[in-house]
Formats: C-alpha cells, sequence, structure tokens
C-alpha cells in the first residue's frame, strides 16, 4: 500500500473514531440531563362567603318566604346591604319563588343616617314595578326584612329613586318616612274568618 494511501485510510479511521466518540459522549449527556417538569399550578382559591336571607314572593302572591343565599364576604356594612338588595333585584334561585323587584332595578348607593338605611334605586323600581297595593307592600317589606334579619340592628329604610325622595311606587304605600320592618308579611294571611284589621304600616301619614 502506498504511504499517501496508508495516511488517508488512518485519517478516516480516526474521523470515524471520533465521530463514535462525540456520539456517544452527547447521547449520554442526554440521558444524564434531568428532565425539567412542569410546575402543578394551583387553582386559585374560591373566594370565601357567608349565608345570608332573602325575601321573595310566595308562588300564591301573597306574602313573603325566605331563601338562604351565599354571598360574597364583605367587611363594609353598607357595601353587605347594597349586595343583598342587588341580589334581592336578580330575583330567586327557587323557581318556586317569584322577584319581588321589578326587571331592571338596579342598586345605585346605601348609606346609613342616625340608624336608618337609605337605599337608593335605579328609576326602573317604580316605573317597571306593575302595582297594586299587595305588590307594592311585598316589595317594600321585602327589602326591609331582608334587611333587618341579616341586621337585626337596622330595622328602618328609606327609599329613594334616582336619588330624590318618593311618596309612593305608583301610588299606594307612603314612602315618605322610613318602612320598619315587619315580619307579619312573611306569613301566609289569615283565613276571612280570622283576618284582622289591616295595619296602619300600609299607609304612612
Amino acid at each position: 500500500m502506498k504511504p499517501k494511501t496508508r495516511w488517508s485510510l488512518l485519517a478516516i479511521l480516526l474521523l470515524v473514531a471520533a465521530s463514535s466518540v462525540l456520539g456517544v459522549l452527547l447521547v449520554r449527556q442526554t440521558l444524564e440531563t434531568p428532565t425539567e417538569t412542569a410546575t402543578p399550578v394551583e387553582p386559585a382559591p374560591a373566594p370565601a362567603t357567608q349565608s345570608f336571607q332573602l325575601y321573595f314572593l310566595a308562588a300564591t302572591g301573597t306574602h313573603l318566604l325566605p331563601e338562604n343565599r351565599d354571598l360574597p364576604v364583605c367587611s363594609d356594612e353598607d357595601g353587605c346591604i347594597a349586595q343583598l338588595f342587588t341580589a334581592l333585584a336578580a330575583g330567586p334561585q327557587d323557581p318556586s319563588l317569584a322577584p319581588v323587584l321589578p326587571p331592571g332595578t338596579r342598586v345605585l348607593g346605601v348609606r346609613q343616617e342616625a340608624g336608618v338605611v337609605i337605599a337608593d334605586f335605579s328609576p326602573e323600581l317604580s316605573t317597571h314595578h306593575p302595582g297594586g297595593s299587595l305588590s307594592e307592600l311585598m316589595t317594600v317589606y321585602a327589602l326591609a326584612d331582608t334587611l333587618a334579619v341579616n341586621f337585626p340592628h337596622l330595622r328602618q329604610l328609606t327609599i329613594l329613586i334616582d336619588g330624590q325622595p318618593v311618596e309612593t311606587l305608583k301610588g299606594h304605600v307612603a314612602l315618605n318616612r322610613p318602612i320598619v320592618a315587619d315580619f307579619q308579611y312573611t306569613r301566609p294571611p289569615a283565613t276571612a274568618e280570622t283576618k284582622p284589621v289591616a295595619p296602619a304600616a300600609v299607609s304612612h301619614p
């Protein structure tokens, strides 16, 4: 074999050997490199809730019935009351109950003055209300009784519409002074034989 041919053959053999060694090293490095595992993402904790009681209209339309509702925990009392009234405006979850506030009603604000809660509602509370003395009673006392059952130290409610005081919603229940919670409206009415005289609270002088 010619010397030049031998040197060429030797160079090829060295190149093949070097390639083999490099390949082995790359495979070993790949096998030894730890595989990165994705860090599991913890789900966001569910917001804390607390149980409240809301009053909606019974199927008979004659009285109010309670519905328990879990709502987000709130530290500000006025904010909690606004949240309650907003839940009332959204309507009941129980299909056997009926809404007490007209559709589209929004809570514009809640504040307190001398122990009286002043709640401001959008015009729909009046303009979309069906009217009628019983219907107005159910609306007004659903608000007042929902307030009082959840905040027993607050039993008086003044209703504003679009920031202004109103005489009535639709001409029946007087709103020119605070409505005082009255849980007689959460009981079925008495029979005709024992039905009591309508209370003076129906219309404030």
